[in-house]
């Protein structure tokens, strides 16, 4: 197995190229399967580079000041041994992101041993979702990567991954645009193939899982009278690949789902919303906190804490008691089974904490 490195380039780009993913879209005119497969074989093997460059980093803190990093270290290195750049990464196995990472106490506990928002954890955390092919979530997570206010060398390359997820989604929406004509035609079987194939180069597309669902819904209710159950899975999916995908919300849910989900489409969405149109040099204090404040509010803890973080940092880097009861909120949501009262309280009781300098491997 090779070395994985990292090659920094020298990657220009502007805060509105950065804004949302269909900012791509005017690239591509027509679904394009090959460039679409270029990309997310890119965009993983880029993911893998800096997950493998910033583990190895990770990796050399002293295991007795940071014992929670070399943990989940060794969880990494598990959960990723059978990632081979070596070989295409259509034959790489998928990593269970959600469980050996956003529900691992581990994970979470390393993350407080570290400086609040270091901005090469935050790409870290991103490149962990590439390296699976979620565009979305990659997006979504290297979007707050780039609003950290902490200072990096690094600031220019970090747009590069978000820039990939960004043109993977953009050209599989052209492809679903297609598949939606057909739709719309009542030619569903060759709508039914496009989304199938839109989502075997991109299996995370939420649009793709949506629409999928969507028309083999259709057919089920124009067939036979009923629907909704053949939908159920691939909105579920849609909305776990990237959970601001509203229209995926559907079916029977209990009271305290359908609040958060009514918190979701009117107060977090339109907050993130403004956000991502939102310059990180324009970034308020105030502002970040109500959307890790309305994030939690609509159970994207993951999400919560990642801002919340921004809050910290933004502040000098110290964590209020409000902090601590925010976070351990959340995380005894994420990791009920964690102790999520020892990670919080170590929070700014004079603890040293990691900053993350470099890459290992890096060109």
């Amino acid at each position: 197995m090779q070395k994985s490195a990292v090659r920094i380039l020298v990657f220009a780009f502007t805060i509105a190229t950065l804004m949302s993913p269909g900012a791509f879209s005017q690239e591509v005119s027509l679904w394009k399967k090959e460039a679409a497969t270029k990309e997310i074989n890119g965009l993983r093997r880029y993911g893998w580079a800096l997950a493998d460059g910033i583990g190895k980093t990770l990796e050399n803190a002293p295991s007795d000041t940071f014992p929670a990093v070399n943990v989940f270290m060794r969880d990494f290195r598990t959960a990723f041994a059978d990632v081979d750049p070596d070989v295409t990464p259509e034959k790489w196995k998928l990593i269970d992101v959600e469980t050996q990472v956003i529900h691992n106490p581990n994970y979470w506990a390393a993350v407080y041993e570290i400086a609040p928002a270091d901005p090469l954890l935050m790409w870290f955390h991103a490149s962990l979702y590439a390296v699976n092919g979620q565009v979305h979530r990659a997006f979504y997570a290297q979007q707050l990567a780039l609003h950290s206010p902490v200072d990096t060398p690094f600031r220019k390359e970090m747009g590069r991954l978000l820039i990939s997820a960004g043109r993977v989604i953009s050209i599989g929406e052209m492809g679903i645009q297609n598949g939606i004509k057909l739709h719309d035609l009542q030619k569903y079987d060759q709508a039914v193939a496009v989304y199938r194939d839109v989502l075997s180069v991109v299996p995370s597309h939420s649009l793709a899982l949506y629409e999928l669902g969507y028309c083999l819904d259709t057919v089920a209710r124009e067939k036979e009278g009923r629907g909704q159950n053949v939908s159920a899975p691939f909105f579920a999916d849609a909305r776990r690949f990237d959970p601001f995908m509203i229209e995926s919300y559907q079916g029977n849910f209990s009271a305290d789902e359908y609040q958060r989900l009514i918190t979701l489409k009117t107060r977090a969405k339109p907050t993130w919303d403004k956000f991502s149109q939102t310059s990180p040099d324009q970034d308020n204090m105030n502002e970040l906190k109500l959307l890790s404040s309305h994030f939690q509010d609509a159970a994207l803890h993951d999400l919560a804490l990642i801002v919340r973080q921004l809050v910290v940092a933004h502040r000098d880097g110290s964590y209020s008691d409000d902090d601590r009861r925010f976070i351990e909120t959340s995380l005894k949501s994420l990791v009920p089974k964690g102790d999520t009262a020892a990670t919080v309280s170590k929070l700014g009781r004079g603890r040293k904490e990691l900053r993350i300098k470099n890459i290992t491997g890096v060109e």
